[in-house]
């Protein structure tokens, strides 16, 4: 057995588990504005959409990839002008990972700021009520 068959043999009979909290590892978590969280969410977005854009470049390429004198493709569009496109489209996917990666790193860092200015100019616990 694995998982959590080893933690029930292991435990003895009439004994509680032992639950152990990791604040005193972490600390406690910060509160994040709301805006913090919509520009992650934001920087997300950008790297998900930028992946995607990646992915279909990457399909067009395949597509184009399987041309050939007998099966040419289209007569509007070369396979040139096709595979430029595709190009393009890769190349705009990989700008919005960078952007953002730029947003979210960014952000983390102005929270960071924000977190450390206002963390010095706070009283001692023993002074707050």
């Amino acid at each position: 057995m694995s998982g959590v068959g080893k933690l029930v043999r292991r435990r003895g009979a009439g004994k509680a588990w032992n639950v152990r909290s990791t604040k005193g590892i972490f600390g406690s978590m910060p509160s994040v504005s709301r805006k913090a969280r919509l520009l992650d969410l934001v920087s997300l977005l950008c790297i998900l959409s930028g992946a995607g854009l990646c992915y279909v470049a990457s399909i067009r390429f395949q597509e184009i990839g399987r041309l050939s004198y007998q099966h040419p493709g289209s007569r509007t569009e070369s396979a040139l002008a096709a595979a430029d496109h595709a190009r393009y489209i890769a190349y705009a996917g990989v700008a919005l990972i960078a952007a953002g990666c730029v947003v979210g790193v960014g952000g983390a860092i102005a929270v960071a700021r924000r977190k450390s200015k206002t963390a010095w100019r706070r009283p001692p616990r023993s002074h707050r009520r």
